[in-house]
């Protein structure tokens, strides 16, 4: 979309920007009764996106608290390790015992 004004902007407003750069964000989706690997592959996908998608950094939580509560806290801290959580600020959790 070109601009008619004299700025060198190839978007007319923000919001034409935004509305572009949407067509690339794409998660997975879930299934009803996901598996260890659903969750890994999802976080994963997340990660790409985390302070750059507004809601990345909060899904990821969110994941991977539905996957302690369903797998076990071991699997969760697995999740982290395999996706690289930690160089964005994701600390593994302590294990019960």
């Amino acid at each position: 979309m070109a601009n008619n004004n004299n700025n060198n902007s190839d978007y007319e407003s923000e919001s034409d920007y935004e509305s572009d750069y949407e067509d690339h964000y794409d998660p997975p989706k879930l299934p009803k009764e996901p598996t260890i690997e659903d969750y890994t592959r999802i976080v994963g996908y997340e990660s790409c996106w985390v302070d750059v998608k507004e809601y990345s950094h909060n899904l990821i939580s969110l994941y991977l608290r539905e996957c302690d509560e369903k797998y076990g806290r071991e699997e969760a801290n697995n999740i982290i390790k395999k996706t690289g959580l930690e160089r964005l600020g994701w600390n593994i959790m302590p294990t019960e015992k």
